[in-house]
């Protein structure tokens, strides 16, 4: 081998690796376009029948022994465009709980996770749930579990894609907007991303699924203390629709419901000490 040869193949791996970026991105944006205008027209067609959806399955297709999910969606999607994840847990007997009233997620995260909080208040017959999650909505997860320490409400959430270490395409927005402030709280290192990164006492309960490459969290999607997965999926929102991915929620889903279950059934009392 020549000493030419080492630098022209290193040449030829980071062209392969752009070119392979640059197509997951492309298709990445198609899908996010595609499922934007299907969620508009699921919303208006909802809107004009004058329904609001709270639990998706049909009771009579939900397994009883399994936990109540409860989808968030990312910023700037409605739950309608988890339809592909939500659809998958359906068809493995869950039952699915979405908030319409958050809208396309734009708010602050604490105001999110309020509404959120106060749904699962007034919801006593769902709990305890588990949270499954895409982007933003796994920051919104994380705040609640953080004020619901002893886990009556909520036993979990698996979390697809969040920027729990922030998200490395907020740097291109600037804060013109209250949209855009929104975003720029997402950015690597902000006080609010810092903090939240930091409160890390409800980890343990959070289980992160990340793609191998996302454009737009980058490679900052693991969670302290947590559980962080990796899947073979490319693009930051096309791993919604990837029956792997489905799968693997499904496996993290029943973990922490049997391990809640174990928890709750252990002996509250400790054996005395001897003397």
């Amino acid at each position: 081998m020549t000493p030419q040869q080492p630098v022209r193949l290193r040449w030829q791996l980071r062209v392969w690796r752009a070119l392979v970026r640059a197509w997951a991105s492309t298709a990445d944006s198609l899908y996010w376009t595609w499922w934007q205008a299907r969620s508009a027209g699921m919303r208006a067609q909802r809107k004009v029948r004058g329904r609001r959806a709270v639990l998706l399955a049909d009771p009579s297709r939900v397994d009883p022994e399994k936990p109540v999910v409860v989808a968030l969606s990312g910023l700037m999607t409605s739950w309608e465009f988890l339809s592909p994840l939500t659809d998958g847990l359906m068809a493995r007997g869950f039952q699915v709980a979405v908030l319409p009233q958050l809208g396309l997620n734009m708010s602050s995260v604490e105001a999110l996770s309020a509404h959120v909080h106060r749904f699962l208040d007034t919801h006593g017959e769902l709990q305890p749930v588990v949270f499954v999650t895409h982007s933003k909505g796994g920051l919104v997860a994380k705040r609640v579990l953080l004020d619901d320490p002893e886990g009556e409400l909520v036993v979990g959430a698996v979390a697809l894609a969040a920027p729990f270490a922030g998200a490395t395409a907020a740097r291109y927005v600037h804060g013109l907007t209250k949209f855009g402030r929104e975003i720029v709280t997402l950015r690597v290192g902000t006080p609010a991303q810092l903090q939240l990164e930091q409160m890390d006492a409800q980890d343990h309960r959070i289980a992160s699924i990340a793609p191998v490459y996302d454009e737009i969290v980058g490679v900052r999607g693991r969670v302290r203390g947590g559980r962080n997965r990796a899947v073979s999926s490319l693009g930051h929102n096309r791993l919604l629709s990837d029956d792997r991915v489905h799968s693997l929620v499904v496996v993290e889903i029943n973990r922490m419901w049997e391990t809640w279950q174990e928890h709750l059934t252990a002996s509250p009392t400790t054996p005395p000490k001897p003397v």
